[in-house]
């Protein structure tokens, strides 16, 4: 009550026209508050002296203070891996659209531009080679063009190979990062449904906190009473101070 108090000067006061003012001091509250409760456990049938209501009231205040911290700390958690999931979402989505680009840039491309370059390279040495036997036998030249061209078929051939195996590879790479990719996506969403989906617990601030209370509980019915009437006179004890 105290942090909720507002501090005035007399002068001001009397700057708004007032001469007189109530006064309510912190241990009328006090009282107020005990009588509410007290009040409360006698319709409730409840048999307390003043010290075991005091002190009963003071331990349930308590009690639920923690409560409503805890389920502060719980929504805030929520909302923090609500964040984060959401994120990881985006962040797996971006990474599966880019993989599956590449994949489909990768089913498209050919595996013999190497060869290719090859086959270029085999026709530039058996015109060069033509040329500098131009002066020997036909038979001579055509045996060394043969030897030559066998030769870059073979390398041909093998490039082929080792260039369709790395494609090859390449793909099932691709196609096993978008699996993990759908399967992470997949558990994120579902995840992030199950977040969405849970109810926000925490209590408002200035309203009773009778959502933390344990439904389970024997005394919950008194329990709920009890913190009504004390929201109630709190509420018109604090528009009582802003009044004065």
């Amino acid at each position: 009550m105290r942090g909720a108090a507002r501090r005035t000067t007399v002068d001001e006061l009397r700057k708004q026209g007032r001469r007189t003012v109530s006064v309510l001091n912190f241990r009328d509250v006090q009282d107020l508050i005990e009588q509410a409760v007290e009040n409360t456990l006698k319709r409730r049938g409840l048999k307390l002296d003043g010290r075991g209501i005091h002190e009963e009231v003071r331990l349930e205040f308590l009690a639920l203070m923690r409560e409503r911290d805890m389920l502060r700390k719980t929504v805030e958690d929520l909302l923090h891996e609500r964040e984060r999931l959401a994120e990881n979402r985006e962040r797996l989505d971006r990474a599966l659209t880019a993989t599956t680009s590449e994949y489909r840039s990768a089913q498209k491309s050919e595996v013999v531009e190497e060869a290719d370059e090859l086959a270029a390279l085999a026709a530039e040495v058996e015109a060069a080679l033509r040329d500098t036997l131009a002066d020997t036998p036909a038979e001579t030249t055509e045996e060394a063009v043969e030897l030559v061209n066998e030769a870059f078929a073979r390398q041909r051939a093998v490039t082929l190979e080792r260039a369709q195996t790395a494609h090859e590879a390449n793909l099932h790479r691709l196609e096993r990062r978008m699996s993990r990719l759908k399967s992470k996506l997949s558990e994120t969403e579902e995840m992030l449904a199950r977040a969405q989906s849970e109810p926000e617990l925490a209590a408002i601030p200035g309203q009773p906190v009778a959502a933390g209370l344990d439904s389970a509980d024997p005394a919950f019915e008194t329990k709920t009473e009890l913190l009504s009437e004390i929201f109630k006179l709190n509420v018109e004890l604090r528009e009582m101070l802003e009044k004065n």
